[in-house]
């Protein structure tokens, strides 16, 4: 009776392994298998369009020390920065213009800039505004359209730098020094209102050079209307 036990015990145990068995070597039922799931076709699956569907409309995002906003399909975009500069100053803080400038003994501190900026672009990406306000002065610095289509030939409406020295131009924000040079206040023709054409001509060749060309009132920042006939004109050609 023990052998008999034992021997049915041995069969019932073989009995239960073979389907396992069989299976992995590729013979006899094959176990149930997860179902696949075919990919959808593109056709059929989200597209682009879907995607953009699905994306907010407006976008905001911190870049480049600026707060930015963007439309979905990109024709519509703005950004904010604010830039404050704080001077103190000792033993003077104008510049020396005689040696008795240099005998002054004075201490100051004043908020030299408070400058408020909103550009960005409507309708398409090259129909660009800009916009500065200085809370320091106040003043309204710059109000522009500015038309950027072609890179040959850009419109340039309102009230900005005109385009004629590079000390001038380069905002005070990115220059390494804490105010530009004396021979800046002697030369610059500074903000005007009016009309200026430039652009980028031959690019990457011998002939590759930049032109600037504009009409102003001639009265700087703060006056509205030309007080003459004349008009100021200014010109530069770089190559």
């Amino acid at each position: 009776m023990p052998f008999t036990r034992r021997a049915l015990g041995l069969a019932w145990i073989v009995w239960f392994a073979t389907p396992a068995a069989s299976a992995q070597d590729g013979h006899g039922i094959e176990p149930a298998r997860p179902v696949a799931v075919e990919s959808e076709q593109p056709g059929s699956s989200p597209d682009e369009g879907d995607e953009e569907e699905t994306a907010p409309i407006v976008s905001v995002r911190y870049e480049d020390h600026a707060l930015r906003f963007g439309s979905r399909d990109g024709n519509y975009g703005a950004q904010i920065q604010h830039r404050l500069q704080f001077r103190y100053a000792w033993p003077f803080d104008q510049d020396p213009r005689s040696h008795a400038n240099l005998d002054r003994e004075t201490s100051s501190f004043m908020i030299r800039r408070a400058r408020f900026k909103l550009r960005g672009h409507v309708f398409r990406p090259w129909l660009e505004w800009y916009l500065q306000y200085d809370w320091a002065q106040p003043v309204l610095r710059d109000f522009s359209v500015e038309v950027s289509r072609f890179p040959w030939l850009r419109l340039l409406v309102g009230r900005r730098k005109v385009l004629w020295n590079d000390e001038r131009v380069t905002s005070s924000g990115k220059q390494q020094f804490v105010n530009r040079s004396i021979v800046n206040d002697l030369f610059t023709v500074d903000r005007q209102q009016g009309i200026q054409i430039f652009g980028r001509v031959f690019p990457d060749s011998l002939a590759d050079m930049t032109y600037y060309a504009g009409v102003f009132a001639g009265r700087g920042v703060g006056e509205r209307l030309n007080d003459d006939l004349h008009m100021m004109y200014a010109g530069r050609v770089q190559w």
